[in-house]
């Protein structure tokens, strides 16, 4: 399974979100890689862990995809829609994308492009299962306003929905391992 954790503006901790995906994943006997496609990242943040990291460094994410996808069951993609070059290539190949977002960055206006290029993808893979997920970096601290611009958000994206575990990482402290596996179960158990 190839999947695409897409972060967003103002997702600070969704390297180490998709990081903790892929060795949960890894964790259920799973044979998977993580390719870093992200142009912000010198190094990923698990770098130098266990879970092995490719990062993608000038060669096009359908060439890397075509050349490991044989060696590994899953593929994670850490991807930037809004500055990766190759965010269309890892959603058309992607079958499931996760996109972590905090609530008072979500705006559909704002997000316009993002909500676009999702759409444009399902149209060359109308397989594609989108779940957003809230990256709540206040502690809980959310408002009702910002959990309905996030709800109008994902409204607008073509059979996509939202998660029912929240992730609380307050500022640059790791997301909770527990919710994690809670958000791991919701999502690979559909």
């Amino acid at each position: 399974m190839i999947v695409t954790v897409a972060g967003h503006a103002g997702a600070a901790n969704h390297a180490l979100f998709t990081y903790m995906l892929a060795q949960l994943r890894a964790g259920a006997g799973r044979k998977v890689l993580l390719l870093d496609a992200d142009p912000g990242h010198a190094q990923h943040p698990a770098a130098a862990s266990g879970v092995p990291i490719r990062v993608l460094a000038g060669r096009r994410l359908q060439d890397e995809i075509a050349e490991v996808a044989p060696r590994y069951q899953d593929l994670m993609i850490d991807i930037d829609l809004a500055t990766a070059r190759e965010s269309r290539s890892a959603l058309i190949a992607a079958g499931l994308l996760i996109v972590p977002l905090e609530p008072g960055h979500a705006d559909v206006d704002a997000d316009y492009g993002l909500v676009a290029r999702i759409n444009s993808a399902r149209m060359f893979n109308p397989g594609l299962r989108v779940v957003f997920v809230v990256l709540d970096a206040g502690g809980g601290t959310s408002s009702p306003e910002q959990m309905a611009a996030l709800r109008k958000l994902v409204a607008h994206v073509m059979a996509a929905r939202l998660a029912a575990t929240v992730i609380h990482a307050p500022g640059v402290n790791p997301p909770s391992a527990q919710e994690m596996a809670s958000l791991y179960r919701e999502v690979f158990a559909a």
